[in-house]
Parts: structure tokens; sequence; C-alpha cells
């Protein structure tokens, strides 16, 4: 896969007292879902940042194995199903709002049935 498949996030991480810049990917898609969940691209990208920075901190030797970003990436998608389980209300984004308060109309046939 090209470098450009995913999104970066970078983040600071301490090694042997150093301090190192990181990063974790996350998938295009996934990346979009979030940031509209989130409501901006610079909320989702700080809550994907304290995500990963917690990853590091909490991994042990059972989780070492997987990296972080799969398990950002975990996090992530038990937000969009937390979400979708309370139910989602899915709309055009473009839509203006009064368009969705309203009913919608019955076309009316010339033969006046409806």
């Amino acid at each position: 896969m090209a470098k450009d498949d995913f999104v970066r996030i970078v983040y600071p991480k301490t090694v042997d007292g150093r301090k190192k810049r990181t990063s974790i990917s996350v998938d295009p898609d996934l990346y979009h879902v979030f940031t509209l969940i989130r409501g901006s691209v610079p909320a989702a990208r700080a809550q994907l940042r304290t995500w990963a920075i917690d990853v590091e901190v909490q991994r042990t030797e059972e989780l070492a194995r997987i990296g972080a970003s799969r398990l950002v990436g975990r996090r992530v998608m038990a937000e969009i199903r937390t979400l979708v389980e309370r139910g989602l209300k899915v709309t055009h984004p473009h839509e203006p709002k009064e368009a969705l308060s309203r009913p919608v109309k019955q076309v009316s046939r010339r033969d006046g049935s409806q």
C-alpha cells in the first residue's frame, strides 16, 4: 500500500527517558466517519491523539503484539457502534434543517386520488 492510503496522527512517546515522535494510521473512511461524529477535524484528531497516548501507557505483554493503530481503531469502532445503537439519523449534509422537520407532501394525481 502507498503511504497516502491512511491518515497519520502524530503523537509524542517517551522511550528510555527521551521524547520521540511516533504515529498511528487510521483508515480514511473510518476517519471521515469519526470526524462527523466528533463534529470537526481538530476535535477528531485530538481525541485520536489522546487515545493513542493512552494505548501506549496501558499496553501490557498481552497487548504488545497488537499495534497502537489497531487498538485505537477498536475504540473508534466502539464509539461508532454506540452511536448506531442509540439510533443514528442519517441526513444529507447539505439538506436544510427546515426540510427535516417538514412532513413529506403526498403527490396528488390528476384524477384527484392520492
